[in-house]
């Protein structure tokens, strides 16, 4: 399935840009319908400011296009940078996964290769290992079928070519059934990998007896990112991970819907204050994590010592965390917050919360620090109209940019706080107020209020605020003021 998305500001090209293809199967029928009505089904893109690109309609002649096509026998056609095949459109067979790799294994212009979905087999993962110790041009690769990891012969025939690669820098292995014996293998091979950054082994089957190997991982290896999300890792592994005494490489972990645990949060804080300089490069995901009140306090003493930090989906330990943020926060010094992006949707705040949010930046400002191009979002909470004042006292604070506050049920009598403060407003550069309960008269008197006060915003998103009924009239007049006397100002009502 393809998804195009297009911003309700100015249109702009994109040269080169690819296209990213989902390779589920598809169920709709309007998509079925349109997919199936195109020529091709396979993508192919050049570094021509026009990618070429097809995709639709089987053939048994497409794979021996492809392999001429890569072989740079397709004398009209170029060579490609990146290649994404669909299996819902062309399956691959194990000899055609031979084929292929025999052609990539000398193709030098491909740089980009998903080949997702397809069952290799031992004989066609032979084949591919081989390409990974050969091709010297290929940069990201996803490859493997959801069962992949269920035959470790595949596994080893795969991973072994990635001990010889020098060339490979993102590696995407979600969704592959990968257990503990899957990532020995991979951790194995990657400690003598040089150029491999980005990992993704999202989505697996990766439990506590994967913990030495996913250390080896983080530790041993020169990976930038990894995403750990949805797996079956408990506290006892995150205490494993985090008990090595040496530096790592990351700058983006993400940990996200496993259940990390009171345990895990005191080894993972522990860990961040004793390498300062690693964690203030650090963006840190533990979204969805089953955290409880009493991961509050260790769950604080993380918050300024990264760069990113997101924890939504946390509920029950949500206010907790802003309390036990707000006492952290009296003892910092100038110098200890790196702290670049917030995110806390879905953490169950309140108007308390929002307060002690408040208060926690209050006592940063008062070390001299200044926060720096900062992102806090505390969509979908429970704030409301009676935590509008500290929304408000939030708006204004010198650093916070982007300021997203949507889904918190905030009324016409709230948003008149958030209004009366526009002019104050020196670093805030996008408001995010939809899906609240505005209405129509509030949507009205945000419009108003951008139109008589001189700010510095550039981004206002006040969707789903009211329902659109035909006949109401008021806004399009208002646009249409707001727009010639604020060109720059981006609004996003419907």
């Amino acid at each position: 399935a393809v998804v195009s998305t297009q911003s309700t500001g100015k249109k702009k090209k994109e040269e080169g840009s690819i296209l990213l293809v989902v390779d589920s199967v598809l169920t709709t029928p309007s998509l079925l319908d349109l997919v199936s009505s195109l020529t091709t089904h396979y993508i192919l893109t050049t570094s021509h400011a026009t990618p070429a690109m097809a995709w639709g309609k089987p053939s048994p002649n497409r794979v021996k296009e492809i392999i001429e096509q890569l072989q740079g026998a397709a004398s009209n056609k170029p060579q490609p940078t990146s290649l994404f095949l669909l299996p819902t459109f062309l399956k691959l067979t194990v000899p055609d996964i031979v084929l292929l790799s025999e052609a990539l294994a000398t193709n030098t212009t491909l740089t980009e290769l998903n080949i997702s979905g397809h069952e290799l087999g031992v004989e066609g993962s032979l084949a591919f290992g081989k390409v990974l110790s050969q091709n010297t041009s290929i940069r990201s690769l996803c490859v493997g079928s959801m069962q992949f990891g269920k035959d470790i012969q595949q596994v080893e025939a795969v991973f072994s070519g990635l001990r010889a690669n020098n060339t490979l820098t993102k590696l995407d292995l979600q969704n592959k059934m990968l257990d503990h014996m899957a990532i020995e293998i991979l951790a194995s091979v990657l400690t003598s990998n040089q150029s491999l950054t980005h990992l993704d082994l999202s989505r697996n089957e990766l439990s506590d007896l994967a913990s030495r190997y996913l250390q080896s991982l983080i530790f041993s290896t020169q990976l930038n990112e990894l995403n750990l999300s949805q797996n079956m890792l408990s506290p006892i592994a995150f205490s494993t991970i985090f008990s090595e005494p040496s530096p790592f490489h990351l700058t983006s972990l993400n940990l996200s819907h496993n259940h990390i645990g009171n345990a895990g949060l005191q080894t993972l804080s522990k860990y961040l204050k004793s390498f300062p300089a690693q964690s203030k490069r650090l963006c840190l995901t533990i979204d969805n994590s089953e955290i409880e009140e009493i991961g509050a306090e260790s769950l604080a003493r993380i918050v300024w010592l990264v760069k990113k930090l997101s924890v939504s989906g946390n509920p029950k330990c949500g206010r907790a965390l802003i309390r036990s943020l707000a006492t952290e926060s009296q003892s910092l010094q100038k110098g200890e917050v790196h702290l670049e992006s917030l995110s806390l949707s879905n953490c169950g705040l309140n108007e308390d919360a929002a307060f002690d949010l408040w208060s926690s930046f209050k006592h940063i400002e008062r070390t001299g620090e200044r926060l720096k191009r900062f992102e806090l979002d505390l969509s979908q909470n429970e704030i409301g109209s009676r935590g509008s004042v500290s929304i408000a006292k939030l708006s204004c604070v010198d650093g916070i940019e982007k300021l997203n506050v949507s889904g918190n049920a905030i009324e016409e009598s709230g948003v008149n706080e958030i209004c009366s403060v526009l002019g104050s407003q020196s670093s805030l550069r996008e408001l995010n107020l939809c899906g609240n309960k505005l209405g129509f008269s509030g949507v009205k008197r945000v419009l108003e209020s951008f139109l008589l006060t001189p700010c510095n915003v550039r981004v206002l998103e006040i969707m789903d605020n009211f329902e659109i009924k035909e006949g109401e009239s008021g806004l399009e007049g208002l646009l249409g003021n707001l727009s010639k006397s604020s060109p720059e100002l981006d609004v996003k009502w419907r």
